[in-house]
């Protein structure tokens, strides 16, 4: 689905962890099988080695905001001065803030 390939791109572009991989169902029945996958289209994150069955839109946009929900890290908190130091060091781009409450 071109879809899909949409979804692929742009979640490239914003360096998301997320990676997408198709399957043919039909050419290799024993990993679509182990996998669970009975129909067409089936979309499946998987999450520290465990799968999730997706369950939102099939737009690229659609698909991109679920993959960066479910699998990227939107919040970093940062207690103290070293590990603000470790961070700017492992990370080139990122948003900071300061908040009274942490919610």
């Amino acid at each position: 689905m071109p879809q899909f390939a949409e979804a692929t791109t742009k979640l490239k572009e914003l360096r998301s962890h997320v990676m997408m991989a198709k399957l043919d169902a039909e050419r290799y029945p024993t990993a679509a099988s182990t996998l669970g996958i009975k129909g067409f289209p089936t979309l499946l994150l998987f999450v520290n080695g465990t799968s999730q069955v997706y369950t939102g839109g099939f737009s690229g946009e659609d698909i991109v905001i679920s993959a960066k929900e479910r699998a990227d890290v939107p919040v970093i908190k940062i207690s103290s001065s070293v590990e603000a130091e470790n961070f700017q060091k492992k990370y080139h781009l990122f948003v900071l803030g300061l908040f009274d409450k942490f919610e």
